[in-house]
């Protein structure tokens, strides 16, 4: 007989008193082990049964190929650190116009846009446009997804000059993004004719000079003319202005 058999009888030769504790402690690893499958299946039964009654029922309510709503609280699928993003996005911003909005948010990828699109409204993959000149502060914010201070000061900055000629300007207001721009270009309207022009035949230098678009010497200048000034003429006065490219939008004479 090998030596290593003889060990292997030698160690599992009990005593009257180890062979009883080796019982109980068999009979309470088999309790335990019916225990744990006896909770195992009661977690598995009710699960299924509120997949029955809650999950399943909230799906017959919703058309599955259109079960997101970025503006409710309806976003299966989506994992929990998205999901407290948007909601987060949407309680500072307000609601999202679209699905291109969703791009805003710090890490959000191509991937995730083209998932998510399939998943949607289709209403929702339709972006609306903005008359920039016309848009209120509470839109203005929900628009570009900006803090209401930023867009306080876009506001407040639009109505001293007497609105925007170009999308660009908004670059002048402090603390905008200007990444926001590119992303929104084709979606912002602008009226020309919406803006307050100053009429060269009747104004005077202090009128000129108050203007945020001119400065001191570009009023005076300007207050000079005795005639219509063509366009040429403008471009010269305004030839170091960072605003020669839209301030004859501005400019009238009438």
């Amino acid at each position: 007989m090998k030596w290593w058999w003889i060990k292997f009888k030698e160690f599992f030769h009990f005593n009257p008193k180890e062979k009883k504790g080796a019982t109980v402690l068999l009979l309470l690893l088999f309790f335990i082990t019916m225990i744990n499958f006896g909770l195992k299946k009661y977690t598995y039964q009710e699960s299924f049964v509120r997949i029955e009654k809650e999950i399943i029922p909230r799906f017959k309510l919703y058309d599955t190929t259109a079960c997101m709503d970025f503006n409710g609280s309806l976003m299966e699928g989506i994992k929990p650190y998205w999901v407290e993003k948007i909601q987060a996005n949407r309680k500072k911003y307000g609601k999202f116009q679209c699905i291109e909005d969703l791009r805003d948010l710090k890490g959000i990828k191509e991937f995730h846009i083209k998932k998510w699109s399939k998943l949607v409204d289709p209403s929702f993959l339709r972006c609306p446009k903005i008359h920039l000149n016309k848009v209120s502060e509470k839109e203005f914010s929900a628009f570009f997804r900006i803090p209401k201070k930023t867009a306080k000061t876009a506001i407040k900055y639009r109505d001293k000059i007497g609105g925007f000629a170009i999308t660009k300007q908004l670059e002048q207001v402090y603390y905008f993004p200007k990444h926001r721009l590119t992303t929104r270009k084709n979606r912002i309207l602008i009226n020309k004719n919406s803006i307050s022009k100053i009429n060269l035949k009747n104004a005077k230098y202090p009128k000129l000079a108050k203007h945020l678009l001119i400065s001191k010497k570009e009023a005076y200048q300007l207050s000079k003319f005795k005639k219509k000034p063509s366009k040429p003429e403008i471009q010269t006065i305004f030839e170091k202005s960072k605003h020669q490219e839209y301030i004859h939008h501005y400019l009238i004479w009438k």
